[in-house]
Parts: C-alpha cells; structure tokens; sequence
C-alpha cells in the first residue's frame, strides 16, 4: 500500500505534537507530488492521505515484532514504549480503526 513507509516513520518516530501540527500534512502532500514527478498516475493526494492514514496500522506491529526478537535491555524497553505509544496516539488521532470498519 501506497504511504505506509512515510506513515510507519511519522508515526513511530516523530513526537506525536510536532507530528500533529508542523509537518504531517506537509510530508504527505511532499510525498504524493514526488510519487507524481516520478510517473505513477491517477493518484489523488486525497487517497495518499486516505492510504496513510490506513498505513498507521503497521507501526504497532512492527513495533511490538521488534520488541519479541529484540534483546531486553532498559533503554529497548524504553524505546519499545515510546515507540508503541507514538503509535498508537497517531492511529487514534486518524481514527484508523473506523476507517478499517467501513
């Protein structure tokens, strides 16, 4: 799916205010236009935000796929918990999950 790899960094990576209200939309729409300046075709940037929103779903999994193979250390441990919780407060920000029920 189209945006899943800006939607796994946004919303794991990055502190989930600055997400919010500087640079989400911006990077989504920056994203969209370098996918049309490189040739793909009949792709609104409704549906790459649409596509990102629904790309939010991977950041927990990987997350916590990360955290089973990964060796326990405090600082792992640390970062498993940002990371998750990152996460998780971007797919409720999106409302991910309703999106995903319709």
């Amino acid at each position: 799916m189209p945006a899943r790899d800006l939607s796994y960094f946004l919303a794991s990576s990055v502190v989930p205010t600055l997400r919010r209200r500087e640079i989400e939309r911006d990077l989504v729409e920056r994203y969209h236009l370098a996918l049309t300046n490189h040739g793909v075709r009949d792709y609104t940037c409704d549906a790459c935000w649409q596509h990102y929103r629904i790309g939010m779903t991977q950041a927990p999994l990987i997350s916590v796929i990360g955290c089973a193979f990964a060796a326990q250390t405090e600082r792992g441990h640390s970062t498993f918990v940002h990371t998750l919780r990152r996460s998780l407060l971007a797919i409720r920000d999106h409302d991910t999950v309703e999106i995903l029920a319709t």
